[in-house]
């Protein structure tokens, strides 16, 4: 099933009132369930029933829709409470906003680069049917998506990624900022998933000369023409 926003909430009300909700709460709930999403995002929201695990998701290279679940959206309408649905709602919406991928065929890097910022970092991409390429921009992707959207909503300690892609690409990003003057989380939310892993290519060649040479730093000139 997938419905669009205004289509679900009238569709919904009507079916929770069969079932013995009251109309005036179901229907109130039901406004603000679309005035919340709708404040949350300018994108269109599209209810969908999808697995228990799953809370949202948006179609790659898609930047109109997004994804709500279903089971969450209901409950949501049923007890008033909007909190993890708006989070979940704004998580989304900086994937239609900003880059969604690292483009890292394209900048050259390699599994030699995977492995450096691996062991650098510790992190910790779930491979599963995708290459460790491919796993290591979604890792990151999500990563830099919900340290966005918590900016703006909160913690959601029922993200999964609260506790490991964001903290771990955190602290990337800071060391990146630091070592290297290169300023990922502009770059992400500029959608430029070229220049994104061509600094990761970049910062994987600094570890590497730093692992050899005490004390090794960039010049100042170099550290400005990177991060341009």
């Amino acid at each position: 099933m997938t419905m669009e926003l205004s289509k679900y909430a009238d569709y919904k009300v009507e079916q929770l009132v069969e079932l013995g909700h009251s109309r005036p709460k179901i229907e109130k709930h039901a406004q603000t369930f679309k005035s919340k999403l709708l404040s949350t995002s300018g994108y269109n929201a599209l209810i969908t029933s999808m697995d228990s695990c799953t809370g949202g998701f948006i179609e790659r290279g898609n930047r109109s829709n997004y994804h709500l679940s279903e089971a969450l959206s209901e409950a949501a309408i049923i007890n008033g409470d909007f909190e993890e649905i708006v989070k979940i709602a704004g998580h989304e919406s900086v994937h239609l906003d900003s880059a969604q991928e690292f483009d890292f065929k394209g900048a050259g890097f390699d599994k030699s680069d995977y492995g450096v910022l691996m062991e650098a970092f510790d992190l910790q991409p779930k491979i599963g049917e995708e290459s460790p390429l491919e796993a290591l921009s979604r890792y990151l992707i999500e990563g830099l998506t919900e340290s966005k959207n918590q900016e703006r909503h909160g913690k959601n300690h029922n993200c999964a990624y609260t506790d490991d892609e964001v903290p771990a690409t955190e602290n990337l990003v800071r060391s990146l900022q630091r070592e290297c003057g290169i300023d990922l989380k502009a770059q992400f939310r500029a959608n430029q998933p070229l220049k994104m892993a061509q600094s990761l290519k970049f910062f994987a060649n600094y570890l590497r000369i730093k692992q050899d040479i005490a004390n090794f730093s960039l010049p100042a000139s170099a550290v400005y023409k990177t991060a341009s």
